[in-house]
């Protein structure tokens, strides 16, 4: 048997819709097919919405604990593992600056600090070339973030001494 479909505009088999208890039949409107891209879209157009919300879901207590006793399973290392070696596999150049930076930091040529600003700032590792690190800088509208030799070229900016480049 079929059913009509409003959204894709095809007789589409019974059995290719979700059920719902309110409908005359006990099927939604659109086919399975359809609602699946609605619900793609909508978590798309509202993907910030859905960030906070999963976000939020995961701090809660009872999912913080049980993912901490599953860590400490056997499957929970093995998935630990696995997920780490993955990461290293699909992000090399993350790795590899990573591994410079730390290296830095341990030879004392680069320190650890928080935003002097407001602390809001996020520097994140985007590649490395060469011996370079790129880093990519989230801040606020409101904070200003210049390079260093950007901030010497600006007016009423005093010039900086050696020792602070």
């Amino acid at each position: 048997m079929k059913k009509y479909c409003r959204q894709c505009d095809q007789d589409v088999r019974r059995a290719d819709y979700y059920r719902h208890p309110y409908t005359a039949d006990g099927l939604m409107a659109v086919c399975k097919g359809c609602h699946r891209a609605n619900v793609k879209a909508n978590r798309e157009a509202n993907a910030g919405y859905y960030r906070e919300y999963e976000r939020g879901r995961s701090n809660l207590p009872h999912r913080v604990e049980a993912r901490e006793q599953y860590a400490q399973t056997p499957e929970g290392k093995a998935a630990h593992i696995r997920a780490h070696r993955r990461q290293r596999e699909l992000r090399p150049l993350q790795r590899k600056a990573r591994v410079i930076a730390g290296n830095a930091i341990r030879d004392g040529r680069l320190t650890r600090k928080p935003c002097e600003v407001c602390g809001n700032v996020v520097v994140t590792v985007i590649g490395v070339e060469g011996g370079r690190v790129m880093l990519g800088i989230e801040a606020p509208r409101e904070v200003s973030v210049l390079r260093g030799e950007l901030l010497d070229r600006q007016p009423g900016a005093a010039p900086r001494r050696p020792s602070e480049k």
